[in-house]
């Protein structure tokens, strides 16, 4: 056969359809990588290049996940939908062991590099071994969507991968530069690790979350055998060795945002195939399905919110994937309602695991499936199945928590179980800032308008954010043509859904537009049976609603895009060719003219000193030994003034006798927290003022960052 026959070959024809997709998604990398790079497009491709190679681990990880859910095929066997079910729940039962791991103090040393890469190992081994069953066999996984659909979302995806080489605190003005991270999705771990368990933390009350995700950050940490931080000075855990495992950690929930987006088509398909396959011409009409779910996929991966929060190490794609992999398995028609519900619910707990607020999310659209799908004779034997399921999903954090505090689902709940370590102020603290406290009409205004009264500026808090893009639009679109096409039932249902997680999100959380992301997995699969629809109304009609699914990826991909842009003032790329040294390790220098807060007390961490952190909540990047809280955790300067209030002197004897040496105070924190109602009533700025003249002696002061240094002696001056 001559070359001009080779590239004819359906065999050809796919290499050379690969080798083109390969230059075009080079230069695209390229293109998305020197925005605002000063290494220029070669130079900055390269970087993302180079530090895409600390991807590895967290690839182990999700191959490992996927191999281990063939530990639950008795569940999943002889279902239509084998392989993303196989995946949710190698996901669940991954996350699950990186929590026990954590729990047990297994994540540590020699033994937590052994039984870290041991883990994955076997999953991956089991996926092989799968695989290789398959091919032996001659078998083509079914109900596959369509590659070329996912095209559409290739700029959003090159801005993901990018946007995940840079370090943690630097991108996305949204989440006030990876405030979350830096307070406890990464501190979390880096504490764990220095500790030798996972286990809560009275200062910390993010720890007492389930954090299944953040247990996977630490089960990553401790297999690339990451030496425990040791507060000399020295970047230790996550942060050792220009912290490429923070880049890790953020390319595993990267990689959850991809296989969210790879869930949400397949359990498009699923739906299709429980609501839109009747009639003799089903199998006639799969390929137009599977055109359109692919579609979906790529509309979810695109979607600016997606992008933005998946590239940083948060813990939502987690939700979003595991939601859809339990909206896959209520609707499967190859399973039977038990087994329908027992998955479904396990994976319901589990995405609880990530999020505890997936309760509220998840649970009444997969609730909502389930109950349509099974005999109404059914529903009570199934769906004690369903919850035992998901309560054996979270027991080991109910466990867990209850050891502790006495209360398994700490901070929720005080009232039943009670406040475990915090006082009653502090409840009711917590609560009033997590919560919402206006009308029904000021709730339902904010869903679509902008938030006027917000101390930070005017700003959208719901559906209008300009990161959900044409999301909202194309779902308000898709289900009114669903109400009217094959799949009506389907869309009444998953409107119903999600109604209550609208529902949710007004009355149980305090508004933010970040809050409403578990909805990507019910509003695209609506999305993708109203595209279904109108692909059944005759090829003019199909390619016309698959153009519309198209072109809203691409503006989706655009919007991802110009969001990315605007970042850091227009130079998102300017750290691509450092890594976490940039924050962690200030270069030497002669004086400390040059030197910020964080520069400051990290070129001095090696001297021994405590430092505690006055209204800062992020320590991530501080080498040295320093002490903080969350706001919501007891304060050491209240306490201290607790004991005597009028007597700054012995405020600072008291800070001196828990070991702390200086406090870096953050003026601009303190007031914005005052502001908002969040910081300890006893500490005011007038305070804090009046203790700092009195019985502190100041270092230094950083004026444009609103941080000052002050030492406390040993005897008052």
């Amino acid at each position: 056969m001559d070359s001009a026959d080779a590239s004819r070959s359906p065999t050809g024809a796919r290499a050379w359809t690969l080798a083109l997709g390969a230059c075009g998604g080079v230069m695209l990398l390229a293109a998305v990588a020197s925005i605002g790079s000063p290494a220029g497009a070669s130079g900055a491709l390269g970087a993302v290049i180079f530090k895409a190679g600390s991807a590895w681990p967290a690839a182990l990880y999700l191959l490992g996940a996927h191999g281990l859910g063939r530990l639950a095929a008795r569940l999943w066997h002889g279902a239509t939908f084998a392989a993303p079910l196989q995946f949710g729940a190698g996901l669940a039962i991954m996350l699950t062991i990186s929590h026990l791991l954590g729990v047990a103090g297994l994540l540590r040393g020699g033994v937590g590099v052994a039984l870290g890469l041991g883990v994955c190992v076997v999953g991956v081994a089991l996926a092989c071994e799968r695989w290789a069953q398959a091919a032996r066999a001659g078998r083509r996984a079914s109900n596959q969507t369509r590659g070329g659909a996912w095209l559409a979302a290739a700029p959003a995806a090159a801005v993901l991968v990018v946007a995940s080489c840079l370090p943690p605190g630097w991108l996305w003005a949204s989440e006030f530069g990876g405030y979350d991270v830096l307070s406890y999705h990464l501190q979390l771990p880096q504490e764990w690790l220095a500790l030798g368990a996972l286990r809560p933390l009275d200062h910390n009350v993010y720890s007492y979350l389930p954090g299944y995700v953040e247990a996977a950050y630490l089960h990553l940490a401790a297999m690339t055998g990451a030496p425990p931080p040791t507060g000399d000075g020295a970047p230790g855990g996550l942060l050792a060795a220009d912290g490429w495992r923070t880049l890790s950690c953020q390319m595993l929930h990267a990689g959850l945002a991809v296989c969210a987006a790879w869930l949400v088509a397949r359990a498009t398909l699923a739906a299709a195939d429980r609501w839109m396959h009747a009639g003799d011409d089903a199998h006639e009409r799969r390929p137009a399905y599977a055109a359109c779910a692919g579609l979906v996929g790529a509309i979810v991966l695109a979607t600016p919110w997606t992008v933005v929060a998946g590239s940083l190490a948060y813990n939502e794609m987690g939700v979003v994937a595991l939601t859809a992999a339990a909206m896959i398995a209520a609707l499967d028609r190859g399973l039977a309602a038990p087994r329908r519900w027992v998955l479904a619910g396990a994976l319901v707990g589990a995405a609880c695991g990530v999020k505890p607020t997936a309760l509220l999310f998840a649970t009444p659209v997969v609730a909502l499936v389930l109950l349509v799908t099974t005999p109404p004779s059914q529903w009570v034997r199934s769906a004690l199945l369903g919850a035992a399921a998901g309560l054996a999903l979270l027991a080991p954090w109910l466990v867990r928590n209850a050891v502790h505090g006495g209360n398994p689902v700490f901070p929720f709940l005080t009232a039943v179980f009670g406040s475990g370590h915090w006082t009653d102020e502090q409840v009711t603290r917590y609560a009033a800032a997590h919560a919402f406290d206006g009308s029904l009409a000021d709730r339902l205004r904010l869903l679509v308008l902008r938030d006027e009264s917000d101390p930070a500026g005017p700003r959208h808090r719901g559906m209008m954010h300009a990161q959900w893009g044409v999301f909202f639009p194309l779902l308000a679109a898709a289900g009114a043509a669903g109400l009217v096409g094959r799949a009506r039932l389907g869309a009444i249902v998953l409107g119903g859904g999600l109604a209550a997680q609208l529902l949710a999100w007004m009355f149980a959380t305090h508004l933010q537009s970040r809050f409403l992301m578990p909805m990507l997995a019910p509003g695209a699969v609506l999305i993708g049976l109203g595209l279904c629809g109108l692909a059944d109304r005759g090829a003019g009609v199909r390619r016309a609603a698959l153009a519309v699914g198209a072109i809203g990826a691409l503006v989706q991909s655009g919007l991802t895009i110009s969001v990315y842009a605007a970042q850091r003032s227009s130079s998102p790329g300017l750290l691509l060719p450092v890594g976490t040294d940039y924050f962690a390790v200030p270069p030497p220098s002669p004086d400390d003219a040059d030197a910020g807060s964080l520069g400051f007390l990290n070129r001095r961490a090696s001297s021994g000193a405590t430092v505690y952190l006055l209204g800062e909540a992020t320590p991530f990047y501080y080498t040295g030994r320093v002490v903080y809280n969350t706001t919501w955790d007891r304060w050491p300067l209240g306490e201290a003034i607790d004991g005597t209030p009028e007597d700054p002197a012995a405020w600072s004897e008291a800070l001196r006798g828990r070991g702390i040496d200086a406090v870096l105070v953050c003026f601009t924190e303190l007031e914005r927290l005052r502001r908002s109602g969040y910081a300890d009533p006893r500490v005011t700025p007038e305070r804090v003022a009046r203790w700092l003249d009195a019985a502190a002696v100041p270092v230094r002061a950083w004026p444009g960052e609103g941080r000052a240094l002050y030492a406390l002696p040993e005897a008052a001056p």
